[in-house]
């Protein structure tokens, strides 16, 4: 998944409630920065992640994104491999330090 695939559906997940299930791209796109139309989006978001439909909203048909309980889980997956890659990331860098450190001992 990218980050901007991430960013779509994670807007979209944040403003469904019980509610709302199918929300106005005009209300989740502002969330995201360089939102794609949402015309766009149908080819962007993988189609098991989400289903859209047009519907009115203040009289005014829109579309409107549903998110699907595998668009839920890439999210959950997306964190879990960004949480990943951030803890691999810090591991790398003090490794990399112990190692310069070591290095700099030699020499002393």
């Amino acid at each position: 998944m990218t980050s901007m695939q991430y960013a779509v559906l994670k807007a979209i997940q944040q403003n469904t409630s019980e509610t709302v299930s199918y929300v106005p791209y005009s209300v989740f796109s502002r969330q995201v920065p360089n939102c794609p139309d949402s015309f766009k989006l149908l080819s962007l978001l993988p189609s098991a992640y989400f289903d859209s439909q047009k519907s009115e909203v203040n009289g005014v048909w829109e579309a409107c994104f549903w998110i699907s309980a595998e668009g839920i889980d890439a999210i959950s997956e997306y964190e879990k491999n960004q949480k990943r890659d951030k803890v691999a990331f810090i591991s790398l860098s003090i490794g990399v330090l112990t190692l310069i450190v070591s290095i700099l001992g030699l020499f002393n």
